[in-house]
């Protein structure tokens, strides 16, 4: 399961867009995962999925919007 959420963490940290800064969050979701691991602490692991995920859902929604945005200037 680790495994897996870093992969998911690392590939949207890459497929953000460049210079937005939208690749801070999954990148600290998988530092914080990290940290729980080490740490053996549960609660640092939910912070750390829930930072993650967030950080993918404003990269999604954010991305959508910029080819919208760009979609309606075309």
């Amino acid at each position: 399961m680790f495994g897996a959420l870093v992969a998911v963490g690392s590939v949207a940290a890459f497929l953000a867009p460049p210079f937005s800064g939208l690749d801070t969050l999954p990148s600290l979701g998988v530092v914080l995962l990290s940290l729980a691991v080490l740490l053996e602490d549960v609660v640092v692991a939910l912070a750390g999925i829930a930072v993650g995920g967030a950080g993918i859902a404003i990269e999604v929604a954010l991305g959508a919007a910029l080819v919208k945005g760009i979609g309606g200037l075309l």
